[in-house]
């Protein structure tokens, strides 16, 4: 299924790769960027984040971390008030490791499949 986040992540691909950028999409792996691009032999790592509106990027504990061991090739692209049927702004954030951010601690209470669907009905 397609969702605004996907589709605002493949805009910023596609702009990459409209640069001239050589894309490898690394979303999926849980490694801290989105994608890792190339071009004349430099390497950048980029995080994409997006909103419907106004945008408070937060990062993952490895997001963070390879910011801070990235730096300046660690980039983020910011894609605020996306709508698909709309031309993307990006906004380029190199080495976010710089900046000054808030730790949050949040906590998150997990339903594995294998004991919601045990308990399954019909619509009430």
């Amino acid at each position: 299924a397609v969702s605004g986040w996907w589709d605002a992540q493949q805009t910023v691909r596609i702009t990459l790769e409209a640069a001239g950028w050589t894309v490898i999409d690394t979303s999926g792996l849980k490694v801290g960027y989105d994608f890792k691009i190339v071009k004349a032999g430099k390497l950048k790592l980029i995080e994409v984040k997006s909103s419907v509106g106004i945008c408070a990027a937060t990062l993952t504990k490895t997001e963070y971390e390879q910011a801070v061991a990235m730096r300046s090739d660690f980039v983020l692209a910011i894609v605020e008030n996306f709508d698909s049927a709309s031309p993307a702004l990006i906004q380029w954030v190199e080495d976010p490791a710089r900046l000054q951010m808030t730790i949050r601690h949040t906590i998150e209470y997990a339903l594995p499949r294998s004991i919601w669907r045990k308990h399954t009905s019909k619509i009430p």
